[in-house]
């Protein structure tokens, strides 16, 4: 609560920014951005031009619009902020070795802007995609051994990549839950012997049949908002307390 503003401490919570606000919390970065491509040799790489700036981001944006020399003024959707933004991670990629600079932009963009918006830059890949909810994050950044499941890290990769993707459809997020109710019916028969995981096995692969997921027919039930994120965390929980367990077991004996 120490950290709150008045204003913020009447409900407890930190204020959300609007577009107009999060266009000019970036347009600081983006300026930064510009000084250290232009007139900065501190990384012993050679001095890039605007015409050259400008350049990169035509043939990568594909947009006119996208101008960086003109960010206040031709960026007007979230989209094209975006577009601009992981543009601009992806030209400090191509043109500077010391990935530390690239990876200050993103935490500067993530702390200052994107995480009050509810979305995220990642420091590996600049892709920006929407935050997991409060106290979700550890679920879904959390590392478990992969070995007790064929495919599972890439499949539960493309899952997470799929449901928080910043322009994601909820055929997008029925696609991710669909990933991780596939790798679990590869282990359908351990999950009823575990006895915590009992329950959640026989609730999951009800849901998954029952509601337009995997099968789809006029028997078929729709699972909405919020219930499609409450599912796609049992699942990922799920899977993710298998793999933790089986990996225990994997190093006791």
């Amino acid at each position: 609560m120490n950290n709150l503003l008045y204003s913020e401490r009447k409900t407890g919570k930190k204020k959300s920014v609007d577009f107009a606000v999060l266009k000019q919390l970036c347009n600081k970065r983006f300026r930064d951005f510009l000084r250290v491509m232009t007139s900065s040799n501190r990384f012993r790489e050679p001095i890039l031009d605007h015409d050259g700036i400008q350049h990169y981001f035509l043939a990568k944006t594909k947009k006119l619009t996208l101008n960086p020399l003109a960010f206040e003024s031709n960026i007007q959707t979230e989209n094209d902020l975006f577009d601009m933004l992981e543009c601009a991670y992806q030209f400090l990629k191509d043109h500077i070795a010391d990935k530390d600079v690239r990876e200050i932009f993103a935490f500067q963009l993530n702390k200052d802007a994107l995480n009050s918006y509810g979305y995220e830059m990642s420091w590996d890949d600049g892709v920006i995609r929407h935050k997991p909810e409060d106290g979700m994050d550890m679920l879904v950044n959390e590392n478990v051994p992969f070995d007790a499941i064929p495919s599972a890290e890439q499949k539960i990769t493309d899952a997470i990549y799929f449901f928080f993707k910043r322009n994601a459809t909820e055929e997008d997020k029925k696609r991710a839950i669909k990933e991780l109710g596939d790798l679990l019916e590869h282990v359908r028969k351990e999950l009823k012997e575990i006895p915590h995981l009992q329950a959640d096995e026989n609730l999951i692969f009800k849901m998954l049949n029952e509601y337009s997921i995997r099968h789809h027919n006029n028997k078929q039930m729709e699972l909405p908002e919020p219930y499609l994120t409450w599912f796609f965390y049992l699942l990922l929980n799920t899977i993710k307390t298998f793999l933790k367990l089986k990996g225990a077991k994997s190093v006791t004996k």
